[in-house]
């Protein structure tokens, strides 16, 4: 194989997987270095610039442990790439998801969190329901959250979870207050239009 320095566009993506097999890091940087570009651009798209990087950090972190642990075929490494980035971030979406359904699961789980004289955007009043029940509806929650433009999911997770003020998730997202809180409210609405059209479609 030729030398990783200086010729790296000459050897192919399957030489350099072939070589991260046998645990050569080298081979290792020279395809991170190849593919990062497209990678960080993809994960942008995907989540903002500010969980970007630990997407394609994870990301090729996951990767050599496929390469050099595991007996798996990878015939395209950039689309396993970016594949493993997008499966990434719908796993961090569902976490969200989760952690804003369940707040205050013991006595109602509030989605959106509901500002002073605000009804709630879901709420579930606290009855003998079972665990799988429950765990069906975070799982229905987080699918209509992952339909959510990016803004809206920001917007959301930093009031309702971070508990950001209005100024401050708007420092973040570079609008006003009154912008936040007009675009919180749309989020809102959003999430509470994509979760029962969820159920509706789930019941049809």
């Amino acid at each position: 194989m030729a030398a990783h320095d200086g010729s790296e566009t000459e050897i192919a993506d399957d030489e350099l997987v072939a070589a991260v097999r046998t645990g050569d890091q080298g081979a290792f940087e020279t395809i991170y270095r190849r593919h990062v570009g497209a990678a960080q651009r993809y994960a942008v798209r995907l989540a903002g610039p500010h969980q970007a990087d630990d997407l394609v950090a994870e990301a090729f972190a996951r990767l050599w442990t496929v390469l050099t642990d595991a007996d798996r075929d990878i015939r395209d490494f950039r689309r396993y790439l970016l594949v493993t980035i997008r499966n990434l971030n719908a796993s961090e979406v569902r976490k969200q998801a989760r952690l804003l359904l369940t707040e205050d699961v013991d006595q109602a789980v509030t989605l959106g969190g509901a500002a002073a004289g605000e009804q709630p955007l879901l709420a579930v009043v606290d009855e003998p329901e079972t665990d799988v029940l429950r765990e069906a509806e975070r799982d229905e929650v987080a699918i209509s959250l992952a339909q959510l433009p990016l803004r809206w999911r920001q917007a959301l997770w930093l009031t309702h979870v971070e508990g950001l003020s209005a100024a401050d998730v708007g420092s973040r997202l570079g609008l006003s207050a009154n912008a936040t809180r007009q675009l919180s409210y749309r989020a809102r609405i959003g999430l509470r239009r994509e979760y029962l059209g969820l159920l509706d479609r789930a019941s049809a």
